[in-house]
């Protein structure tokens, strides 16, 4: 047999690895959290806060990592280092993260023009049809409809009846025809 005796001498070994087991209350607490912030930002984006919606939105996503990350990957029962290095990460990427943000209003203007050189046309509304040209007169040419507006327009003001002459007279039921 050999002499080799059983110990907890291995835990000390850093290839050693330390399991910790999570309560299943502490587990369902982070899951109600977890469900609970992605309402919150599910309602905040329907409020405009105006500058504040990056800051806002950035808050309520690194609560929700910060519980995935210390919770449901250990890191809270982790070595002290860690979880330092771990919020000095977060504080870097806030850091470039505000100075992007410092710096994209120096662009608005030209977001700005970019838009509106780019704005979709909005649909004309149909033609009113072309008032029918007397017997005398030939009708204008279908290839070029605005110069016909233009024409007419001016004839239709001046020869603009009042509203009873416009109305169409009743006809006569079929039984006074007779």
């Amino acid at each position: 047999m050999s002499d080799h005796v059983e110990s907890d001498a291995h835990a000390e070994d850093a290839q050693s690895c330390h399991v910790h087991i999570v309560p299943v209350k502490v587990l369902v607490g982070v899951f109600l959290a977890l469900v609970f912030l992605t309402i919150v930002t599910v309602e905040a984006a329907k409020y405009d806060t105006g500058s504040l919606d990056v800051i806002v939105s950035m808050a309520i996503a690194t609560a929700k990592a910060s519980l995935v990350v210390f919770i449901f990957m250990h890191l809270w029962y982790d070595k002290p280092l860690n979880r330092i290095t771990f919020f000095f990460s977060i504080c870097f990427a806030a850091f470039f993260l505000c100075m992007i943000l410092l710096d994209s209003h120096a662009y608005d203007n030209y977001v700005r023009g970019f838009q509106e050189d780019n704005a979709p046309v909005e649909a004309q509304a149909p033609a009113a049809p072309a008032p029918a040209a007397p017997a005398g007169e030939q009708a204008a040419p279908a290839a070029a409809p605005e110069a016909a507006e233009k024409k007419a327009a001016p004839e239709a003001k001046a020869e603009k009846a009042p509203e009873a002459e416009s109305k169409p007279a009743p006809e006569k039921p079929a039984a006074d025809k007779k």
